[in-house]
């Protein structure tokens, strides 16, 4: 059995990433720049900030283009969770009760900064399943890769063989096989690749199906 379940946060406890890909969407579209789903799964979803910025400058050629794209995209993700709310991912709650009723460690691994998911988990109702969380923000390097993955299995002080960690990004599953810990894949934007089926240990429809795998 596992004794600790290590969550990435947008796209898998909460709809965040589709939130992310229309703000980004609109505010590209508003200044006449192609901004395809395929670009933001590709260069955005599962990643830092800092990183989101750097490959913006690289598709614009102009820092301070990228910047105000970024904060503007930022600015309007915040204006669409004010008026519609953000969603949480189908079995949430159900999987957090049961991990919780069989005394498992859960942990969230977040690209997001510490702010964000701070707000983010109270925003969804689960602050209080959460024992503890990683952010971006206290890690050099963005997924694929690992770090911010082994920074978070440090801090609950279990081994890799004891964790799980449960993804829905390309980037995500990737950082996870790169740390040596079982990696679960609960698809969101995009489908699990096969190079996604080769890593994770098992692709599951919902969040509530990783259970049989904690077990």
């Amino acid at each position: 059995m596992k004794s600790v379940v290590i969550f990435d946060m947008d796209g898998t406890l909460i709809d965040t990433e589709s939130v992310y890909l229309k703000a980004y969407q609109e505010v590209f579209q508003a200044r006449g720049i192609e901004f395809t789903d395929q670009e933001y799964i590709d260069q955005h979803a599962g990643r830092t900030a800092a990183a989101c910025l750097q490959a913006l400058v690289e598709k614009t050629g102009s820092q301070d283009l990228a910047k105000t794209l970024f904060n503007e995209a930022e600015q309007r993700f915040g204006e669409i969770e004010a008026e519609s709310g953000i969603d949480n991912k189908a079995g949430l709650l159900e999987t957090l009760e049961a991990l919780k009723d069989m005394e498992v460690t859960i942990h969230v691994a977040s690209s997001s900064n510490r702010s964000e998911v701070i707000s983010r988990l109270k925003g969804a109702g689960i602050s209080s399943y959460i024992d503890g969380f990683t952010s971006g923000d206290e890690v050099t390097h963005s997924k694929p890769h690992p770090e911010i993955f082994l920074k978070a299995l440090e801090k609950t002080g279990q081994s890799k063989d004891s964790a799980l960690i449960i993804e829905d990004s390309v980037a995500g599953v990737e950082a996870g096989f790169r740390s040596g810990i079982d990696t679960i894949m609960v698809p969101d934007l995009v489908a699990a690749s096969e190079k996604n089926k080769a890593q994770a240990l098992a692709i599951v429809d919902r969040l509530d199906d990783i259970l049989n795998y904690v077990k």
